[in-house]
């Protein structure tokens, strides 16, 4: 019943492409509301020199930390459009949850979305953050960004995050994946027109010296991750590329927790707070990744409060 309206309302967000600030302007009016939940303190900073939200929930464990990675296709999105799943993770998980506004194409093509994820994780480590405590995360693109994240890190002898969380990931991006997508789908947001605006946008003028890591990360080589939380909608238009990934991380003795939801399209994650599916798969997700970073039940004495939402 909510599809055909999701349908109608991202349809008119999307429009006209390439106009890509009136999309993001429009993306930032529909996801307003309903944003974070109360007593989550929002703050602005910046992370690996690119502006970052962060978002601290009334009770959070000093160390764990969210790393999360909107999705946009690399052209949309922010931390605010994002605000929504974010918090509620972070609450959910006691983290304290770091959004990065990383630079958005086609102003910044491949690879500037990854350096700055990148950028993001290095100067948690920096920090002092034990990298076993922080859950690297992201939806969509985000996604993808999440798993070049985490193969850098095994790449550059990195500590490795504690585990990638990857909502409807985006994960490879050649000219053969954008050729296998159905002309015709069951997804409420995607289409494939839309994903070949995305990664025009994304890709042109791409380095071909570029390392398979960055642009497809489902064909790199997975050995050495840390565990893998995918969740995904069964009517995705990109479903194919999580369950690769899901197949090939297993292949590789990479730890895989996989959950596809029947009759969800992509990102459906986003209606959290409005959606009942939304609110269940959101909270499923936050206690998989808090097993993983903060495996023990908090003592009171190291809680500490938030201020109230900014």
């Amino acid at each position: 019943m909510v599809a055909p309206f999701v349908r109608g309302l991202f349809g008119w967000a999307f429009r006209p492409q390439p106009d890509w600030v009136r999309v993001r302007s429009r993306l930032e009016a529909v996801t307003a509301w309903p944003g974070a939940p109360r007593g989550v303190r929002v703050e602005h900073t910046t992370l690996g020199g690119v502006h970052a939200e962060r978002l601290t929930p009334e009770h959070t464990d000093p160390e764990v930390t969210l790393l999360y990675l909107h999705g946009g296709g690399y052209t949309v999105g922010s931390a605010r459009t994002h605000r929504g799943v974010a918090s509620r993770l972070a609450a959910a998980m006691r983290a304290t949850a770091y959004v990065l506004d990383y630079r958005l194409a086609p102003e910044h093509p491949c690879p500037a979305a990854a350096e700055d994820a990148v950028a993001a994780y290095r100067e948690l480590l920096d920090r002092g953050i034990p990298a076993r405590r922080i859950a690297v995360a992201g939806d969509s693109a985000g996604g993808g960004l999440s798993l070049v994240v985490g193969l850098t890190a095994v790449l550059e002898q990195l500590p490795v995050p504690g585990v990638l969380g990857l909502i409807c990931p985006g994960v490879d991006g050649g000219p053969d994946a954008l050729g296998s997508l159905p002309d015709v789908t069951k997804d409420a947001v995607l289409t494939k027109a839309m994903v070949t605006s995305f990664l025009t946008a994304y890709l042109d003028g791409l380095n071909p010296d570029l390392p398979t890591t960055v642009v497809s990360p489902l064909h790199a080589d997975l050995a050495g991750l840390p565990p893998l939380v995918i969740d995904t909608g069964a009517d995705d238009l990109i479903v194919s590329q999580a369950r690769a990934l899901a197949a090939k991380a297993r292949a590789a003795g990479v730890e895989v927790h996989y959950r596809e939801h029947p009759g969800l399209w992509h990102v459906f994650h986003a209606l959290v707070g409005i959606l009942p599916q939304a609110d269940r798969a959101v909270a499923d997700l936050a206690a998989q990744l808090a097993r993983r970073v903060n495996p023990r039940p908090i003592e009171p004495g190291r809680t500490r409060p938030a201020h109230r939402t900014a």
